[in-house]
């Protein structure tokens, strides 16, 4: 005999809007950040294998910027490679900072190197 006061009992696919909000809101938030994770990782390891051997060419065929007319000196091979090894290192150093920090990830400067930056 069922009272009035009586709770019906729920079976355990029914779930509240709320609850169905709560799961969808985790989901996204988590998704979301995976994906950004796995971006910045990404870029982090890109630019810190740029930094262990940064590519500029000794020869090149179009028309000459300042570093390449002084290619052949090795001095000055040198600092380019060590001033591109430097920015190559704070890009990546960056990136594995922002995975964390996300807002940071706005505020990372790609611009290259110019030939006359030092």
């Amino acid at each position: 005999m069922a009272t009035v006061n009586s709770i019906p009992k729920r079976r355990w696919y029914q779930y509240s809007t709320r609850t169905l909000f709560l799961a969808m809101t985790l989901v996204g938030v988590g998704s979301a950040w995976w994906v950004h994770a796995h971006f910045c990782l990404q870029h982090a390891a890109d630019y810190r294998l740029m930094a262990s051997r940064p590519y500029f060419p000794a020869n090149f065929s179009g028309p000459l910027s300042i570093w390449d007319e002084y290619a052949r000196d090795e001095q000055i091979r040198h600092k380019r490679f060590q001033m591109l090894g430097k920015h190559y290192e704070g890009l990546a150093t960056a990136y594995r900072h922002a995975v964390w920090f996300p807002w940071e990830r706005l505020w990372i400067d790609e611009t290259p190197l110019t030939d006359d930056a030092q």
